[in-house]
């Protein structure tokens, strides 16, 4: 089923939400699980809709290390990310110090 539209305090659902809940009480009716149901709505789904560009954001918090995160999430999961990147930098550029201060030893 498709999340609400917009995120956060001002989400709402559509007509086609409901719809969706609809088609899946109708499918539980008929005796499918629910993983059998997300099984057939997904595959119609892929059928049936073009394709979705999306846009993401890329952190590069070591030469080796690159993290996409995709755009449009509530700041509060943006702040949380970022944090948690920067978090995970220091420790990387860390380690690379000692591994190569042990190096010249």
């Amino acid at each position: 089923m498709d999340g609400p539209v917009q995120a956060g305090r001002s989400a709402y659902y559509t007509r086609q939400h409901l719809s969706q809940l609809e088609q899946i009480r109708k499918l539980q009716q008929e005796g499918l699980m629910l993983a059998q149901i997300a099984s057939r709505v997904a595959a119609a789904e892929s059928r049936a809709r073009p394709l979705e560009f999306q846009t993401w954001m890329q952190y590069d918090i070591d030469p080796e290390v690159r993290v996409m995160v995709k755009e449009g999430l509530s700041p509060w999961k943006v702040r949380l990310i970022r944090d948690s990147l920067l978090e995970l930098a220091d420790r990387l550029r860390m380690q690379s110090s000692e591994e190569r201060s042990g190096e010249d030893d």
